[in-house]
């Protein structure tokens, strides 16, 4: 099995969640911090990935095989299009973290201690700015019409599981679990589905999958149900952001996911350019091993 086929992941739980303050690093207010960390390189050829869950119960905070781009992104909330100014190590090196903090901090004063980690170990300092940018609008393809697999949920009752859910074997999700999605793919294929979710939490989820940040500019409220299939995304080799390379869809038989999202979704992905939140690296080291 080649290397791409061994790091096929199961990716459960991107969803949109509450925007993190980002302060510039001068006169910041004193975030907590985890009682220990250890940062180790990754040389393993491991075949996975563990980004660490944050939400779990308890102080300990443990990431396999990752990259100081995914500490990032998990400890601002961020996508990978809103970081500016990353050194090419910071998508290439690998890392083992492990941190503990007494006392059961809860999900939010963990990610406030993953950026101290990130200030801490890798000596790193940001600041905020909002910049246009090359982003994707989510409209409606027809006025009124959704399409086959973005269906209103019939029960518009609370959710009994708000996420942190694994879907069952056969790939569906557990009765009463809501706003969250579970994806399956292959190096040819993606499948996504999601149960009880806004279409601003979609926007959120496709831009994981394409190169600029989705904004929903639908005007659909309430919960959906959603299941699109496609293949993987790949820009094309020197083109403009924006242009996809159809030859993984060919190779695959299935549609790209330009295509996916207005056929079996009834929405678009309309390029232009727009205000995005970014966090720019002023500084950045590899940190020394302990």
């Amino acid at each position: 099995m080649d290397v791409n086929a061994r790091r096929a992941l199961l990716v459960v739980g991107l969803v949109a969640l509450p925007a993190i303050v980002l302060w510039p690093q001068t006169n910041a207010p004193e975030r907590p911090e985890f009682d220990a960390t250890s940062v180790k390189p990754d040389k393993a050829d491991r075949g996975f990935i563990n980004f660490g869950n944050l939400g779990a119960a308890g102080g300990l905070y443990r990431a396999t095989n990752v990259t100081l781009s995914m500490l990032i992104i998990s400890a601002y909330q961020l996508k990978p299009q809103q970081i500016v100014g990353l050194p090419n190590w910071a998508n290439a090196e690998r890392f083992d973290i492990e941190a503990r903090a007494e006392g059961g901090p809860d999900r939010s004063q963990k990610l406030l201690m993953l950026q101290s980690l990130l200030a801490d170990r890798f000596s790193m300092v940001v600041h905020h700015e909002t910049r246009e940018a090359p982003i994707y609008a989510l409209v409606v393809a027809k006025e009124g019409k959704t399409g086959p697999q973005l269906q209103l949920h019939p029960d518009e009752a609370q959710c009994r599981t708000p996420g942190g859910f694994l879907p069952r074997a056969d790939g569906t999700l557990p009765p009463g679990a809501c706003g969250n999605f579970s994806t399956f793919f292959t190096p040819k294929s993606m499948h996504t589905k999601g149960q009880k979710i806004t279409v601003a939490q979609l926007a959120d989820h496709l831009s994981t999958r394409v190169d600029r940040v989705v904004v929903d500019q639908t005007g659909l409220t309430g919960l959906f149900d959603v299941d699109i299939e496609y293949a993987p995304f790949q820009a094309s080799s020197g083109a403009p952001s924006g242009s996809f390379d159809t030859s993984a869809a060919d190779a695959s038989g299935l549609p790209s996911i330009f295509t996916a999202v207005e056929e079996q979704l009834g929405l678009k992905l309309k390029a232009q350019t727009g205000p995005l939140d970014v966090v720019v690296i002023d500084r950045v080291e590899e940190p020394s091993p302990n």
